[in-house]
């Protein structure tokens, strides 16, 4: 590591920095001791990041690898890709309806393949989708 260290020295590059998760790499062990570290990193030298002050590297959440893809981009591509909206909340009123659990043990049951940590992820999507659903169908604005 010491070695890749001085030819980044060497050549004059410098990390990009990232956004998202701080991790890029999970041994996927379960049943073990968890271990997390960011691997991959995005690097330039100081002329190309002058060039493109508004350069980011992602880390691109989801994958079924076990490694996070990067994904390098200025602000203003990333600003196309990802659509803003509201975040999501749940709110304290819906749990006075009494179709509102049934709407997340139905979310919750859907079946899912695939690594333990994904599943929990597609889950947990699978609820919010189902109760925003519901919310506007059923429960209206708050």
């Amino acid at each position: 590591m010491v070695a890749f260290r001085e030819a980044l020295d060497f050549c004059g590059l410098r990390d990009l920095g990232y956004v998202g998760s701080p991790f890029t790499w999970c041994n996927n062990q379960f049943k073990g001791v968890i271990t997390w570290i960011k691997l991959d990193k995005g690097v330039a030298s100081p002329s190309w990041t002058t060039m493109f002050p508004f350069v980011r590297v992602h880390h691109i959440a989801g994958s079924l690898l076990n490694h996070s893809p990067l994904w390098v981009c200025s602000d203003d591509e990333n600003t196309r890709f990802y659509k803003k909206r509201r975040p999501f909340r749940f709110e304290a009123v819906w749990m006075r309806d009494k179709h509102c659990e049934g709407v997340i043990k139905n979310a919750w049951g859907c079946h899912t393949r695939g690594m333990l940590m994904d599943n929990l992820i597609h889950k947990v999507e699978e609820c919010r989708i189902q109760l925003q659903t519901w919310s506007r169908n059923f429960v209206g604005n708050i």
